[in-house]
């Protein structure tokens, strides 16, 4: 019960500190005048959105503003009736109830593969052995009778005083965190035990998507078509893409590339080298990472000498004023690329860096370098087309930039080209 308290009461602490987002305080009204709910917008940017996502993003904002109270509620005034000194007939199931009710909330709208799963395993320790009739506790009180009380009650003392001891730095960074500034997911020491979490104290306005793409040559007159698509297994694709549950499976990759769009490029720029390095060897281990059978276009062929890794915005179709229709397949790539020649393990280890070289569309706008490649052809532009905002699919809608009718890209790495 101490460790859901730490789950749940460290979740909702983090989203009132002052370094989180500001809709989650709920009391307080926005620019327009309307009361800040984060729900607004999570169900839309959380890392894996399930098929009853976009339904529960479409929910009148005053639903969205009460689940904000509700999630205030469940998270920092319910838990600490999880530390009642005894366990109460009443207060502590009741508890455990709001707990699982919670969470089966959560895995409604969302995937979050087994941490909803193993938190709601968590809350069956808030009921008595009774309230599970099909477990029989016969066996358990055997072994309770069988040791003398002194030594029961020694053992339970011992276990206490240990959890208390390698507790405290996270019960501090929980209730006293330095500078107000809370840690998420923190561990204090090797053992890994006594650690603090948290969860979702930042919640984004927009969702950014990372596509990537690869090519075997530039010279190709196929022109943009030589370009093909990476495509993952959970995350979206595209505007076609659909969602499904895939809870409890985990697709770590599709929510690390998520986590990449939160953060700087900076701190996910040496794992997603690695990555694309692996890739360029049509690494077997890492295809099956992808959407299967096709997630990676040049497993059963050469592999790619060029990647490109480009930021598009997507929003949930459902709700959508402003939509037009899907571009034709040619037209869905952006004009403007952005490059990364192959990363081989000599280059990788070698530079540890990047090179500022030409991206298509533009000229030369950095040192050479070593491994680099020369003005590749012009992409195949297309001519301008009438377009709103968006190209809705069935279930997203990907931003296209109004000039062109293609889709609005940007890259992954800002002013970077070649790696060499």
């Amino acid at each position: 019960r101490w460790l859901l308290f730490k789950l749940m009461f460290g979740a909702g602490a983090i989203k009132l500190r002052h370094n989180a987002s500001g809709c989650w305080k709920c009391w307080k009204k926005d620019g327009e005048g309307r009361f800040r709910s984060c729900l607004a917008t999570f169900f839309e940017t959380q890392p894996l959105p399930s098929p009853l996502s976009p339904w529960f993003h479409s929910l009148p904002r005053i639903v969205h503003v009460s689940g904000t109270w509700l999630n205030h509620l469940v998270e920092l005034v319910v838990p600490f009736f999880l530390l009642l000194p005894f366990h109460h007939p009443r207060a502590t199931p009741g508890a455990g109830i709001v707990q699982l009710g919670f969470q089966g909330m959560l895995a409604l709208g969302g995937n979050f593969s087994f941490l909803t799963l193993l938190t709601g395993l968590l809350s069956l320790w808030c009921f008595h052995d009774g309230a599970a009739p099909l477990l029989d506790p016969a066996p358990l009180a055997w072994a309770s009778a069988s040791f003398p009380r002194t030594l029961r009650d020694g053992l339970a003392l011992a276990i206490a005083s240990l959890l208390a001891w390698v507790n405290l730095d996270a019960a501090r960074n929980i209730f006293f965190p330095p500078d107000g500034a809370q840690a998420m997911n923190m561990k204090y020491n090797t053992f890994h035990l006594g650690n603090s979490y948290g969860a979702f104290g930042s919640v984004a306005e927009v969702r950014e998507e990372i596509l990537l793409h690869g090519a075997v040559s530039l010279e190709s007159s196929e022109g943009e078509r030589s370009w093909k698509q990476y495509r993952f297994a959970a995350k979206p694709n595209s505007e076609h893409s659909r969602l499904r549950f895939v809870m409890p499976y985990h697709h770590r990759l599709d929510w690390c590339l998520w986590v990449a769009t939160q953060l700087p490029p900076e701190y996910s720029s040496r794992w997603i080298l690695a990555f694309l390095r692996r890739l360029q060897d049509n690494d077997a281990e890492v295809s099956k990472l992808l959407s299967s059978p096709d997630g990676n276009p040049f497993f059963n062929g050469p592999p790619p000498n060029y990647f490109r890794v480009e930021r598009r915005r997507f929003r949930f179709t459902r709700g959508l004023e402003e939509a037009s229709p899907v571009p034709q397949p040619e037209h869905s790539q952006a004009v403007q690329a952005q490059f990364l020649d192959s990363p081989t393990k000599s280059n990788y280890a070698v530079t540890g860096g990047w090179a500022s070289r030409r991206g298509v569309g533009g000229g030369n706008e950095g040192g050479g370098g070593t491994g680099g490649v020369g003005p590749g052809p012009q992409p195949a532009r297309t001519s301008p087309t009438p377009a709103s905002r968006w190209a809705c699919g069935q279930v997203w809608a990907c931003e296209v930039d109004p000039s062109t009718g293609l889709p609005q890209t940007k890259p992954f790495f800002p002013g970077l080209g070649l790696i060499s």
